[in-house]
């Protein structure tokens, strides 16, 4: 008979994410094993180990890793973001909730389907891909026309049924262009005016725009073209065609009547009206992005070149815009101060705090 032994001790480690932010709640648990424990506040754990152990962390929206024990006694992770994951996260009003845990009526739309094709705005791509929500062009598809969205219908005759656009915060804001959208999500059901008032009543729209990541500088340029055609052309007459219709005419009157047949006399144009009405439309929108940052400051800006040559002959729009998202995180304690609001007579225990 063999015996061995392991020696336990206590290992002590931080989590930390991209940007070099403690995690706090994550998860470390030593491979199959019900040994466990959760980091601190300040992204601080302690877990007693044995050499050989596998222990694996795992966060809410961040990549599971596993980190193999060979006698060290402290640790420093740096956990980076799951797309895939954060995708399950729905922003509402009142913070960010899972799908599972949502009651109301809420459609979530990726960033990759708002650009699947050149549109004029990220309003014109929710068509077909938000349940119960209604996007069409005031005027028919021409170029540069406003897109109206309906969420519940035309609640009113008179009064606007529009959607309230929500963009990282600012309430009525314009909706930005597809390509600098994070995610995007719809509230449908009457809890958004518990949020936002009368305001929501028609729906709202919640955007969430990119931001920039600590590390090096990252370059993004998107592209696209698109040809556009006249679905449905009509097929009519020429100049020769229609004059022979019109003396079959003559010719089928005359036999009702018993008069001779009258002559049609053919007139010198033939233009097909449609030729030079119509043309092959191209839509074409280009990107450049520039995003990065350090540990105390993060940045994206970008620039879109939009334009849209219809099919309609003289229907043409162009457009340049332009974002940039500056985070940089601010340190603030609250102060005590006074406010003078008569000579000698001051209110104390005042305290200002701005996060």
């Amino acid at each position: 008979m063999s015996l061995f032994a392991q020696d336990g001790y206590v290992l002590s480690g931080t989590v930390l994410n991209e940007s070099k932010v403690p995690i706090p709640g994550v998860n470390v648990i030593v491979a199959n094993t019900s040994r466990g424990s959760a980091t601190d506040f300040d992204g601080n754990f302690q877990l007693e180990v044995s050499k050989g152990d596998k222990l694996n962390f795992s966060f809410v929206g961040y990549v599971t890793q596993t980190v193999s024990i060979n006698g060290q006694k402290t640790l420093s992770i740096v956990m980076a973001e799951d797309a895939s994951k954060l995708d399950e996260v729905v922003v509402v009003g009142y913070g960010a909730r899972k799908k599972s845990d949502i009651t109301g009526a809420v459609s979530s739309v990726k960033a990759d389907e708002l650009t699947a094709f050149p549109v004029l705005d990220a309003a014109q791509a929710l068509q077909g891909r938000a349940a119960g929500v209604v996007v069409q062009s005031n005027n028919g598809g021409e170029p540069g026309a406003p897109i109206s969205i309906k969420i519940r219908g035309n609640t009113s005759i008179s009064a606007n049924s529009s959607p309230l656009i929500v963009v990282d915060g600012f309430v009525g804001a314009s909706m930005p262009q597809p390509n600098d959208i994070k995610s995007l999500e719809v509230l449908k059901d009457a809890s958004a005016t518990a949020i936002y008032g009368s305001r929501g009543s028609n729906g709202v729209v919640l955007v969430t725009t990119k931001k920039g990541r600590s590390g090096k500088l990252t370059v993004e340029l998107n592209s696209t073209y698109a040809v556009q055609n006249i679905a449905n052309q009509l097929d009519l007459l020429n100049a020769d065609e229609f004059a022979d219709y019109q003396q079959q005419v003559n010719n089928n009157t005359a036999i009702t009547t018993g008069q001779a047949p009258a002559t049609y006399s053919q007139g010198t144009g033939d233009t097909d009206w449609q030729d030079l009405i119509y043309r092959s439309g191209s839509t074409a929108n280009h990107q450049l992005a520039f995003s990065g940052g350090t540990d105390k400051i993060n940045f994206y800006a970008s620039g879109n070149y939009f334009k849209q040559e219809g099919i309609i002959v003289n229907s043409d729009f162009e457009r340049a815009t332009f974002l940039s998202n500056i985070d940089e995180p601010v340190d603030c304690v609250a102060t005590p101060f006074l406010i003078p609001l008569e000579p000698k007579r001051f209110i104390p225990n005042l305290s200002l705090s701005v996060t």
